[in-house]
């Protein structure tokens, strides 16, 4: 392996390495970060200053008590110094300052008058070499100053970041390599997002579900969208009827479900046959795959409500009646396993003959005028107008939706799309819930379910103040905090950092990052994840499906920064609808 690949001329030393503290006021609180800077003074070249505009990782050598090792920097940005200009300043005569200006024009590179300070900062990793083999380990050790410096090559950056057999997520800027990582721990281990308007948040977070699936076959993905942006993008997988749509919001037709939801431009012109989402929605129509969702409060009566009641009777007449009819009731529910959180209208057909029997008789025997007699009546009529759960006009509850996405079979998608935040975070509140109550009870911890939730700020803000975000704050905290050991686990996206609960945040082991203007949210990202401000600071020069990946869990290093591009989800689309 050629570990190094310094260009001809190339000549570098380290000059200095220090701390840098930043701070930042936002909403009323200081949060500041102290990181490790060094600066590499390197021989003025054109070609070089080239090259250090693409990221590029440095191999700083250190003598040690066992021999030679090489400490690996991340290069992040070059500034061309010329000697002249160290002593110009306001003060400097016009005519002087204009003489001087033009004889640093002409010299670059032409003396050792001139030189580029290379900004890195520390990967705090060390590289081990042995004849053709090279060993990449977490080290504690610092740069000495006057340490020779080279550019680490290709093959050993492959080495150095990519696992073998791993899944290609993107390219390495700057590489012209693969990143491949462990999917499993990026999906195990919660991941984020994070981004301005525009920067391909949604793109490529679909990109990703689709490499997630690919490596996990048996895993569920559900995705909650207030945007309408998620359908579009994963429109292929509707073909397959594994592949359901919920809305909070009643269609009658092809065209009003189309015109909800966000058809990028640049898309349709991607696209072969125009009409062919169009097609996928009236498929998905006919299949009884659109189907409502529930919004608002839950009201359902279950089995558990019904022994309430009937336990509430208490010594009032009927007492020894309710106590018998609910001692039936139980022993149904056993015979036929059924769980005391079932909805009436979720019975199976033979279960739910048997307790609307025993309803029926109860409300028929039981002493006139008493607690008992009403009670009964009332469940007897409530059986008599509910449907049953086979009815697919029936909006699900987000209570139900927990239990059809976990019976779901392997490798299934479902979309809901609620517009509506407050509508977005009880459906999202409830449903968390229900899946983590689900999976620790009811047999169903081994099922894999990915939670994507886009618009984070939405469902875990930092302030409480509106409809149900307590509610949603507690129930996404529970899912990254417990949801690892059930096997559920939970994608974040969002455009507004300082909006968001950093404690539930900091649950998360990997984030691409895109520009967030905001220095608030750059500290906030920087503190909370323990990445360098320096190279948050180059994220606003990427472009759109550019990010700055980090990782605790998913990738060969820990918490080593790499910039990547993404592919291009929507050329991914339009190829599969052809």
């Amino acid at each position: 392996m050629n570990v190094f690949t310094d260009p001809e001329g190339w000549e570098a030393r380290l000059r200095q390495q220090t701390l840098i503290t930043r701070s930042a006021r936002a909403r009323g609180e200081d949060v500041s970060v102290t990181s490790s800077i060094a600066v590499v003074d390197a021989r003025f070249q054109l070609g070089l200053l080239d090259m250090l505009s693409n990221p590029m990782f440095l191999a700083v050598e250190r003598q040690t008590e066992g021999g030679l090792t090489h400490l690996i920097y991340e290069a992040i940005a070059p500034k061309p110094t010329h000697f002249q200009e160290l002593g110009m300043n306001v003060a400097t005569p016009t005519i002087i300052r204009r003489e001087m200006l033009q004889t640093i024009d002409q010299s670059w590179g032409k003396s050792d008058e001139s030189w580029i300070d290379i900004v890195a900062v520390p990967t705090n990793h060390r590289m081990d070499t042995d004849d053709d083999k090279v060993d990449f380990k977490k080290t504690r050790l610092g740069g000495l100053v006057g340490a020779k410096v080279h550019i680490l090559s290709r093959e050993a950056v492959d080495e150095f970041l990519s696992i073998k057999g791993g899944s290609n997520i993107a390219a390495l800027l700057g590489f012209d390599l693969p990143l491949k990582v462990n999917m499993p721990n990026l999906v195990r281990y919660h991941s984020a997002c994070l981004g301005f308007t525009g920067s391909g948040k949604s793109n490529f977070t679909t990109h990703l579900i689709r490499e997630a699936m690919k490596a996990q076959p048996d895993l569920r993905v559900i995705v909650f969208d207030i945007a309408g942006e998620y359908f579009i993008h994963l429109a292929d997988t509707f073909v397959k009827k594994t592949s359901t749509m919920y809305t909070s919001e009643p269609f009658e037709s092809t065209e009003q479900f189309l015109d909800s939801q966000v058809v990028p431009e640049t898309l349709e012109e991607k696209l072969r046959k125009p009409d062919r989402i169009r097609q996928i929605v009236e498929s998905v129509r006919a299949d009884g795959r659109l189907r409502p969702i529930e919004t608002g409060e839950e009201t359902t009566i279950t089995l558990g409500f019904i022994l309430a009641r009937l336990a509430g009777i208490g010594d009032k007449a009927g007492a020894i009646e309710a106590a018998m009819i609910g001692e039936k009731l139980k022993a149904i529910m056993a015979q036929e396993k059924i769980r005391s959180d079932t909805p009436i209208a979720g019975l199976k057909a033979q279960g739910r003959e048997k307790v609307r029997a025993l309803i029926s008789e109860a409300a028929a025997t039981a002493p006139e005028r008493s607690a008992l007699k009403g009670s009964m009546s009332s469940l007897a009529s409530y059986f008599e107008t509910t449907p049953e759960a086979s009815s697919e006009e029936k909006p699900a509850t987000a209570s139900e939706l927990a239990r059809i996405v976990l019976d779901a079979e392997a490798g299934s998608i479902s979309v809901v799309y609620v517009p509506e935040p407050k509508d977005a975070r009880l459906i999202v509140s409830r449903f968390i819930g229900r899946l983590l109550n689900l999976k620790k009870t009811a047999g169903k911890a081994k099922e894999k379910v990915l939670i994507v939730l886009d618009e984070a700020q939405e469902y875990i803000p930092r302030d409480r103040k509106d409809s149900y975000t307590d509610a949603s704050n507690i129930a996404v905290e529970a899912l990254l905090r417990q949801g690892r050991k059930y096997r559920a686990h939970c994608w974040l996206g969002s455009q507004r950092v300082a909006h968001l609960n950093v404690s539930a945040l900091q649950q998360v082991h990997s984030y691409f990052i895109n520009i967030l203007p905001r220095s608030y949210d750059r500290i906030t990202i920087a503190e909370a994840f323990g990445v360098s401000y320096d190279l948050l600071d180059r994220t606003l020069d990427l472009e759109t499906g550019q990010w700055l990946f980090v990782s605790y869990k998913a990738t060969k290093r820990k918490n080593v920064p790499v910039f990547v591009q993404a592919p291009d989800n929507e050329t991914t689309l339009a190829q599969a609808l052809i």
